[in-house]
């Protein structure tokens, strides 16, 4: 698929998830910055990766980990994903009424 469940096995431990990418799927990408928490590389420039995980500074992985963990529990808990799907729900049918 176009995304692993391993960035969300890294994101749970409180890890900086590292996506490899050839044609960019993330989920809830509307809802979620992606580069907050994640560093995200185009295949092409996989080069680059060991500066820019070595550019991270201790205060910028902090900063993503704890934006990783409210994204977690707003979109990746069972909790989370049916509040969504609840959310969604209501929208259409008040877009509806």
């Amino acid at each position: 698929g176009k995304s692993s469940f391993r960035m969300y096995e890294a994101i749970k431990m409180q890890s900086i998830p590292v996506y490899i990418y050839d044609d960019k799927w993330l989920p809830y990408s509307m809802h979620i910055d992606w580069e907050e928490m994640a560093i995200l590389v185009h295949e092409s420039e996989i080069g680059a990766l060991p500066d820019l995980i070595a550019s991270c500074t201790v205060g910028q992985a902090k900063s993503m980990i704890e934006y990783a963990k409210n994204v977690y529990k707003e979109y990746f808990t069972m909790q989370g994903v049916c509040e969504y799907i609840h959310s969604a729900i209501q929208r259409c049918y008040i877009a509806r009424a």
